[in-house]
């Protein structure tokens, strides 16, 4: 079977048995799973799934995480135009509380695709 990597769109070409199964793209040498839809693309889940890093154990999508911080922007800009020490405590907690989190449902529960656990949420969501 033939399908486009998701991460650089080059084609790839694997055997049948392969399908589901984490492959190396020859032309950027990432790991893909094989799969004959195309990027983007999911007969369970919504279009937003595509080839990532991470799979969401909540939501099964597939995808690089985004960071995340917890907070306001806008709470720390007040903070920051009303007094130095509170701006610079709450800019601190901020920072520290940066997460990777799901694009799709913004959950902390993400899995790297090439554990044994990825690659079991991934049959289990294909």
């Amino acid at each position: 079977m033939k399908f486009k990597c998701g991460k650089c769109g080059g084609e790839i070409e694997a055997d049948a048995s392969d399908k589901g199964q984490l492959v190396t793209c020859p032309s950027c040498m990432e790991q893909v799973i094989a799969s004959t839809l195309p990027p983007g693309f999911s007969k369970k889940r919504s279009p937003m799934k595509f080839c990532g890093t991470h799979i969401c154990r909540d939501c099964g999508t597939e995808c690089d995480p985004k960071s995340s911080m917890k907070g306001s922007p806008i709470i720390e800009m007040a903070l920051w135009l009303c007094a130095i020490l509170p701006g610079l405590l709450y800019t601190a907690w901020r920072s520290s509380s940066c997460s990777k989190v799901c694009r799709a449902c913004s959950s902390p529960a993400i899995v790297p695709i090439d554990t044994p656990a990825g690659r079991e949420l991934a049959a289990r969501y294909r």
